[in-house]
């Protein structure tokens, strides 16, 4: 029968030391993997407010290169375009000249409703 010696310089890690160490690493980890998350959110919404942006200044544009009299009389719609609403609306509150607001408003894949506006004046 083989005498089994244990040796006293043995090298290597014991199990309690792995999961020791793996747990270090997730408590450093945890917070990395957390800012990415918050970093894809972040950018998925400063796309969407881009979008956005860009759908009211070319509703504005196309609202000023009218002439002062076809947009007097124009109605405002609002218009669903890739998921976001554009609605305008004019006031006149100087004689000879209207006030344009273009809003843009938008609803994030977690419910939560989002919008922006934009105004200008156009004169006679």
């Amino acid at each position: 029968m083989k005498r089994l010696f244990l040796l006293n310089n043995a090298k290597g890690f014991t199990l309690v030391e792995v999961f020791v160490a793996m747990l270090v690493f997730l408590l450093g980890f945890l917070p990395l993997l957390r800012l990415g998350v918050a970093s894809i959110q972040g950018n998925i919404y400063a796309q969407q407010l881009t979008r956005a942006t860009t759908l009211a200044e070319a509703k504005m544009e196309r609202l000023l290169a009218m002439e002062y009299t076809d947009l007097i009389n124009e109605t405002p719609v609002a218009k669903l375009v890739d998921g976001y609403t554009v609605d305008w609306a004019q006031a006149q509150t100087v004689p000879n000249t209207t006030t344009i607001t273009v809003s843009v408003s938008w609803t994030d894949q977690g419910g939560t409703a989002h919008g922006i506006s934009m105004s200008s004046i156009k004169g006679d």
